[in-house]
C-alpha cells in the first residue's frame, strides 16, 4: 500500500481486491504517534488522518528553531509529507497551542477511529494545563456522540417497515 498502512477498519475486499478507504479517499492514512509528546500521546498509538496538509516546521525568528514538538508524524512510506508532523504542539510564555493540519481528525465519524477519540481528550487536557488520564478518555470514548455505527443501526431501523 502507498501511503503508509491501511486502517485494519477499512481493509475490506474493493473492486479487484483493492482496500475499502473511508469514504473512498485513499489520502487516509494511520499515522504512529509521537513517543514523548508532554502526556499529549498517553493511550493513543495511531491516529487515523486525511494526510493533506503535513506541518514543517519552520524557522522562527532569524533561525531559532521552533518550539514546536511533533504530536503525530506521517508514515515514512508516505508519498506526501514522508515523517513530517500532521499535528504539533508547543508552548508560548504561558499559553499552549495545539496545531492539527487535517481538519476532520476530531469529527464524527472519524473521531471513532484509531485513537483519535483518546488524542482529543489528551489535547483537551494539556491545552487547560490538566492532563487527562486514563479514565477521562474512558468516560469520553463511552460518552461520544453518534458513531458510525449508530448511524447504519438507526438507518436500519428507519427502513423497517
Amino acid at each position: 500500500m502507498r501511503n503508509g498502512r491501511v486502517p485494519d477498519a477499512f481493509a475490506g475486499d474493493g473492486h479487484h481486491g483493492e482496500p475499502v478507504f473511508p469514504g473512498g479517499d485513499p489520502f487516509q492514512l494511520v499515522c504512529p504517534a509521537a513517543a514523548s509528546a508532554e502526556g499529549l500521546t498517553d493511550g493513543v498509538g495511531e491516529v487515523l488522518v486525511n494526510l493533506t496538509r503535513p506541518l514543517p516546521f519552520p524557522m522562527l525568528d532569524g533561525g531559532a528553531p521552533s518550539p514546536a514538538f511533533p504530536v503525530v508524524r506521517a508514515p515514512e512510506d508516505a508519498e506526501v509529507g514522508a515523517g513530517l508532523p500532521v499535528m504539533a504542539a508547543a508552548r508560548f510564555g504561558a499559553g499552549r497551542v495545539f496545531v492539527c493540519g487535517d481538519l476532520t481528525a476530531f469529527q464524527p465519524f472519524r473521531i471513532e477511529h484509531a485513537d483519535n477519540a483518546a488524542l482529543l481528550v489528551n489535547a483537551i487536557g494539556w491545552l487547560a494545563g490538566r492532563p487527562a488520564d486514563a479514565e477521562a478518555r474512558k468516560r469520553f470514548i463511552r460518552s461520544r456522540f453518534l458513531s458510525e455505527a449508530d448511524a447504519r443501526k438507526i438507518n436500519d431501523e428507519e427502513d423497517t417497515p
